[in-house]
C-alpha cells in the first residue's frame, strides 16, 4: 500500500499543466478508483482514493509502517508473535508515558483511504493491555481519522473501556457514526473519503503500560438501524426503530425485510417496503396474516448502494384477532413508605472471649425518616382502591364498561363508564373506603364477555404489601411468543402471569397459616427505550424494578416449575422484599465445620432451596411482621425465649444425666469466612433430667438498638445475631461414658418456640447415639436385614432406609437407600447402639452397589466416600472419580483398601484410632436431586472377630488361655490380654464375650 502511495506522488509531480498523468501509473486491480475535482495551483486536477486496507494487514508484521509517540516520554511499536489474536503477529505498543500516548499509520501520513465510498461502517480491532497503574483514564482509548494534519474525526470511548482489556483480549467495534459507547467529534474539515492516516490514543494514571493491537480493520460493515421492535396486532405487525445516524450525509433509504424464520443476512432477499426519509422510523406490515409467525429486520441503504446486510431479525411475531380486557392491578392509596434502615457492621468479641465474628445491625433510618414517620393510614382515614383495566387484545374496545366492587364478598359499588380503549390503553375504577386497620378482601370484577374471563377479576387484602414492576414492550411480546412451548402455561400474557405469581405467593402464605398477603400496586408496560420512570421507590416492594428487553425469560430459571407455570425463584426474591432471609445461609458444608467435618441444612423452604412452600419459620416471621411496614430484614430472629434449655436423650429415648455438652457456633470470621472453628462458645453438664441451660450472651443495646419496628435483641445463647443468618446455628458436642455424638440447634427452632408461646423458657430435646448397648465387633455383613440399625442424614432432602429382600446381591437382603435431595447424603452404622470396633488389622472394605439415578450426568464429588469415625475424628476413603456411576443399572463390587490407592484417596480428619472405631458412614452426592441406592455385602476383611485375641482367624483354646492368664487384671489391660470390651480390665464381661464366640471361624 505504501508503494501505491509513492507511485501516486510520482504521478502528481509529473503532471502537465496541473493535470495528473494517470496513464503513467498502472491501476492496481484491487483498488477502488474514485474521481473527484480538486484545485491545485489554480487549476483543476483529477485524484483517486484507495479502499481501506484488508483486515489485519495493518497489524500483521507491519510495525515498520507505524509511528509511536508519547507526551514527555518514550514510545515504541514492534511486531509480536508471542501474543496474537488474529493471524500470526500482533502490534505491540510500549510506552513509559502517562498523559497522551499514541501510535499512527502510515508513518508518512500519506494514505488516501475512502471509507465512505467503500461502504465502511466503522473500525474494529482487538486490544490487550498490561497496565501496572490504577488504570487508564480520560475515556481511553480514542481513535482519530485524519484528512490532513489539522482535520480529523475523533472517536472517544464513553467510559474507560480500555480497562476491560487488562489481562485479556477485548474487541472494540467503533461505528463511523458513533453510538452509545463512542462519541464523535471533528476538528477542521475532515473528509472520510480521503483518510491520510489513523491514530490510536490512550492515557494512563501514573506512567507506563503496554498495548497489543491485532486484527485492525477499517471496513466494518455498516450497522443496521438500532432498536428495532415489532408488535403483533390483528392482521398486521407494527415495526419501529431508531433513526439511522447519518453524520456524513450518505443515507439513501431504509429497507424492511420479512421471513417466517429467523435470519441474519438480507443478501438476496427482497424488501417488503422501502422508506426514503431518515426520520421515518415506523412501518406497519398490513399484509401479515393472523396465526402466521414472522421475523423482521430493517436495514440502512447508503447512496453508494452499500447496505447493512448483516442483521439480527426480530421475532417471531404472530398476528391474532383477540378482544380482551384485563384487570392489571388493584392499588391502595395514599401510600406510605417502608422502613429504610441504615446498617452498621461490627467485628465483635463476646465477654466470654468468643470471637471475633462479623454481624450487622440496623442503627438508624435513611431517606429522612424518623420513628414518627407514618407507615399506615390513621383509623378513620379514607383510603382509595383503584382498579386499572387494560385492553390487552388486538381490537379497539368501545362501549359502556361496568364492574362490581365487593368487600368481604358483599357488593358495595357498581361503577360504569363509557370508554374507547385502543390496544394497550387503560382506564381506572376507584372505590373509597374508611380505614379500620383490619384485613378485608377487596375485589373488583369486570362485567364483560371477552376472550379471557379469568383476568376479569382481582382481589387484594386491605393490608397487603404493594409491589411495583415495569415491563419493556418487547419483553412482553417475547413472552407471548414463547408460551406455546409450555403445554401447562397459565397464560401467554406476561402481566397476567405475574399476577398469577402473586396469587401463588398468597396461596403459599395461606397454606402455611400465615396472614401476610402481597399484590401489585403498579404493573405497567413501557416502550423499550423509555427512561426508567421517576417514582418514589420507598413506597413499594420491588423485584425487579423493570423487565428489560433482551433479558432472559423467567421460564428459563432453574427454579421454574412447568407443572404450575411458576418461577419460584421470583417468589424467593419477592420474599426478600418482605424481609425474609436466605435460610440457606444456615446450611453448612462439611468443609466449613472444623470441629467434626459434618454438614447441616436449615429448614426446607421457599427461602432455602427454593422449595414450593414456606417453612413454619418464614410463615411465623411474616405473621410476626403482619402489621409492620416492610423494609427491615431478618430482625424477626431477635425474638427468643428468655432461657433456652437442652434436654439430651440417649439411644433409648431416656434423659442422659451427667453428659458434658460443648457448644460451637458457625460465624462469619474476619478474613476466613463463614465457618465453625474449634473455639468453644460454652460448656456445661446435663442434670439428673438430662437438661442443661445454654448461657445467654449479654447484648450491648448501644450496638444493637431496638428497631423502629419494635424488635429488640435481648441476651441470648446465639449472641449478636447477624440478620443475614450467618451465625444462626449451634453445634453441640455431647460426651458420655467415653463416647461422643453431635447435635445441632438453629435459631429457627428457637424463634418458632417463642412464637408458639414459649417466651420465658423453651426446652429442646436432642436424641444422641449415646448411653446404649456396646457392640465390640462389627457384624460379618453390615447390610443384612438390619435397616433399623442404620441412621441417615441428607444435606438437602430426606433419606428413607429399608431392607430389600427382593433385590439383593449377597445374603437375604440389601439395604435400600431412597434419597430425595442432592449434595451430601450419608447412611451410618450403627445408629441404634454404641460401638467400639478394632479395625486396626482390617486391610479391605468390600461392598456391592446398585444405583438408579435419573439425573444427568449422575453422581458427583467423587462418590462414594467412606468414613470410619471415633470421638476424635475419622479416616476417609474417597473415590478419586465418580466410580458410583458404574453402578447405575448394575451391581458393582468395590474392594477399598484401608491404605488407599489411586482410586481411593485416604485422608485423616482429627486423630482417630482405628483400634476403637465407633461407626462407618457411606456418602454419595448427585447432580440434580433424588436417587436410589442399594448397598449389599458390606464387610471388613479380614473380619474383626470377638475373642480372637491372637488374630489367627478363630476363637479357640489359645484365646481362652490368654484371657484366663490375665483374668482379674484391673486397669491397663490390652485387647490381646483379654480386655475385649476395652474397659481396661479383664473381667467376667470379657469372658462372656469370648465364650459366646468360642469355636467361631473368623475368615
Amino acid at each position: 500500500m505504501r508503494a501505491c502511495a509513492l507511485r501516486r506522488r510520482m504521478c502528481r509531480r509529473s503532471s502537465n499543466h496541473g493535470v495528473a498523468r494517470m496513464q503513467s501509473c498502472a491501476r492496481p486491480a484491487s483498488l477502488l478508483w474514485i474521481v473527484a475535482k480538486v484545485t491545485v495551483l489554480g487549476a483543476t486536477a483529477v485524484a483517486w482514493a484507495d479502499p481501506p486496507p484488508p483486515a489485519d494487514s495493518l497489524t500483521e508484521f507491519s510495525a515498520g509502517g507505524w509511528g509511536a509517540a508519547a507526551s514527555d516520554a518514550t514510545a515504541s511499536v514492534a511486531d509480536d508473535t508471542a501474543r496474537v489474536r488474529a493471524g500470526t503477529a500482533s502490534l505491540r505498543f510500549e510506552t513509559t508515558g502517562g498523559f497522551d500516548t499514541w501510535l499512527w499509520t502510515p508513518v508518512g501520513q500519506d494514505a488516501s483511504w475512502d471509507l465512505l465510498g467503500s461502504g465502511s461502517g466503522g473500525i474494529g480491532f482487538w486490544v490487550f493491555a498490561e497496565n501496572p497503574n490504577i488504570g487508564f483514564q480520560n475515556n481511553s482509548p480514542w481513535v482519530r481519522l485524519y484528512s490532513d494534519s489539522n482535520s480529523f474525526v475523533e472517536y472517544r470511548a464513553t467510559r474507560e473501556i480500555l480497562n476491560e482489556a487488562r489481562g485479556q483480549w477485548l474487541y472494540l467495534r467503533i461505528p463511523l457514526n458513533g453510538n452509545e459507547d463512542w462519541t464523535v467529534a471533528t476538528a477542521g474539515n475532515p473528509d472520510l473519503t480521503d483518510v491520510r492516516y489513523i491514530e490510536l490514543h490512550a492515557d494512563t494514571w501514573d506512567a507506563g503500560f503496554t498495548l497489543w493491537v491485532d486484527g485492525l480493520r477499517l471496513d466494518l460493515p455498516i450497522p443496521p438501524p438500532q432498536g428495532l421492535v415489532a408488535f403483533a396486532g390483528n392482521q398486521q405487525v407494527s415495526l419501529a426503530w431508531q433513526p439511522y445516524t447519518d453524520l456524513f450525509g450518505s443515507f439513501d433509504h431504509y429497507a424492511v425485510y420479512r421471513r417466517t424464520a429467523p435470519f441474519t443476512n438480507v443478501t438476496g432477499m427482497t424488501p417488503i417496503a422501502t422508506l426514503g426519509d431518515v426520520n421515518t422510523t415506523t412501518y406497519a406490515d398490513t399484509t401479515a396474516q393472523n396465526g402466521v409467525s414472522y421475523h423482521y429486520a430493517a436495514t440502512a441503504v447508503l447512496a453508494s448502494g452499500v447496505e447493512s446486510v448483516e442483521v439480527e431479525s426480530v421475532g417471531p411475531r404472530t398476528p391474532r384477532d383477540e378482544t380482551d380486557l384485563q384487570i392489571v392491578t388493584l392499588a391502595r392509596t395514599p401510600r406510605y413508605p417502608r422502613y429504610d434502615p441504615l446498617y452498621t457492621y461490627y467485628a465483635i468479641t463476646e465477654p466470654s472471649g468468643f470471637g471475633p465474628y462479623i454481624f450487622s445491625a440496623a442503627t438508624g433510618l435513611g431517606s429522612g425518616q424518623t420513628g414518627a414517620t407514618q407507615r399506615w393510614p390513621n383509623l378513620g382515614d379514607t383510603v382509595t382502591y383503584t382498579a386499572t383495566v387494560r385492553n390487552r387484545g388486538t381490537n379497539v374496545w368501545s362501549g359502556v364498561l361496568s364492574g362490581a366492587w365487593r368487600v368481604d364478598g358483599a357488593l358495595v359499588s357498581q361503577p360504569s363508564q363509557s370508554v374507547t380503549l385502543q390496544p394497550g390503553q387503560t382506564t381506572t375504577f376507584a372505590l373509597p373506603q374508611t380505614w379500620d386497620f383490619q384485613s378485608h378482601e377487596i375485589r373488583f370484577t369486570l362485567n364483560v364477555a371477552d376472550a379471557r374471563p379469568e383476568n376479569n377479576t382481582r382481589a387484594i387484602d386491605a393490608k397487603s404489601v404493594a409491589f411495583l414492576s415495569y415491563v419493556d414492550a418487547t419483553y412482553y411480546e417475547d413472552f407471548r411468543e414463547e408460551t406455546p412451548q409450555y403445554p401447562n402455561a397459565f397464560s401467554d400474557d406476561f402481566l397476567d402471569w405475574l399476577n398469577h405469581h402473586m396469587d401463588r405467593f398468597n396461596e403459599l402464605f395461606a397454606a402455611a397459616d400465615c396472614a401476610k398477603r402481597v399484590h401489585f400496586d403498579v404493573l405497567e408496560i413501557l416502550p423499550d427505550d423509555a427512561p426508567d420512570p421517576s417514582v418514589e421507590r420507598i413506597l413499594f416492594a420491588i423485584f425487579p424494578f423493570r423487565y428489560r428487553a433482551g433479558e432472559g425469560s423467567l421460564r428459563h430459571s432453574g427454579y421454574y416449575h412447568a407443572d404450575d407455570d411458576i418461577d419460584y425463584g421470583l417468589l424467593h426474591e419477592m420474599g426478600h422484599q418482605l424481609g425474609l432471609i436466605d435460610l440457606y445461609r444456615l446450611n453448612l458444608a462439611p468443609s466449613q465445620n472444623q470441629v467434626n467435618n459434618t454438614g447441616y441444612s436449615g429448614p426446607a423452604c421457599l427461602m432455602n432451596g427454593v422449595s414450593p412452600f414456606l417453612s413454619q419459620h418464614s410463615a411465623d416471621a411474616m405473621n410476626h411482621w403482619l402489621d409492620v411496614a416492610h423494609g427491615y430484614y431478618g430482625q424477626y430472629m431477635y425474638v427468643m425465649p428468655q432461657q433456652v434449655r437442652l434436654r439430651v436423650l440417649g439411644f433409648d429415648g431416656q434423659p442422659l444425666p451427667g453428659a458434658s455438652v460443648t457448644v460451637y457456633q458457625i460465624a462469619e470470621r474476619p478474613g476466613i469466612g463463614q465457618v465453625i472453628t474449634n473455639q468453644v462458645k460454652a460448656q456445661g453438664v446435663t442434670d439428673a433430667n438430662g437438661e442443661w441451660t445454654l448461657p445467654n450472651v449479654p447484648i450491648n443495646p448501644a450496638l444493637v438498638p431496638p428497631t423502629y419496628a419494635g424488635d429488640v435483641l435481648h441476651d441470648n445463647p446465639f449472641g449478636y445475631v447477624a440478620v443475614v443468618g450467618t451465625n444462626a446455628v449451634l453445634l453441640l458436642k455431647v460426651e458420655h461414658a467415653g463416647f461422643v455424638d453431635y447435635a445441632w440447634l438453629d435459631i429457627t427452632e428457637v424463634n418458632n418456640a417463642y412464637w408458639a408461646g414459649q417466651t420465658d423458657v423453651a426446652v429442646f430435646e436432642r436424641r444422641v447415639a449415646l448411653g446404649g448397648d456396646i457392640e465390640y465387633y462389627p457384624p460379618a455383613e453390615l447390610t443384612e436385614l438390619n435397616a433399623a440399625s442404620w441412621t441417615s442424614w441428607a444435606q438437602d432432602g430426606q433419606i428413607t432406609l429399608s431392607d430389600d429382600a427382593a433385590f439383593r446381591r449377597v445374603g437375604q437382603a440389601s439395604l435400600r437407600i431412597d434419597a430425595t435431595g442432592g449434595f451430601d447424603n450419608y447412611v451410618r452404622y450403627p445408629g441404634d447402639r454404641l460401638a467400639i470396633w478394632d479395625l486396626s488389622r482390617v486391610a479391605t472394605i468390600r461392598v456391592w452397589f446398585y444405583a438408579v439415578n435419573p439425573n444427568g450426568p449422575g453422581f458427583q464429588s467423587g462418590s462414594p466416600w467412606i468414613r470410619l469415625g471415633d470421638r476424635n475424628g475419622f479416616v476417609e476413603l474417597h473415590a478419586t472419580w465418580d466410580v458410583l456411576n458404574l453402578a447405575i443399572g448394575q451391581w458393582v463390587a468395590f474392594d477399598i483398601p484401608m491404605s488407599g490407592n489411586a482410586t481411593w484417596q485416604r485422608t485423616v480428619f482429627g486423630a482417630p484410632d482405628l483400634a476403637a472405631i465407633n461407626h462407618v458412614e457411606i456418602h454419595a452426592d448427585t447432580w440434580g436431586a433424588g436417587f436410589t441406592l442399594w448397598m449389599d455385602g458390606l464387610r471388613f476383611s479380614p473380619r474383626p472377630c470377638p475373642g480372637d485375641l491372637d488374630y489367627d482367624a478363630d476363637v479357640d483354646l489359645a484365646d481362652l488361655a490368654a484371657l484366663l492368664a490375665n483374668f482379674g487384671t484391673v486397669g491397663g489391660a490390652t485387647p490381646e490380654q483379654g480386655d475385649i470390651n476395652r474397659d481396661g480390665s479383664v473381667t467376667l464381661a470379657d469372658l462372656a464375650i469370648l465364650l459366646s464366640a468360642f469355636g467361631t471361624q473368623c475368615s
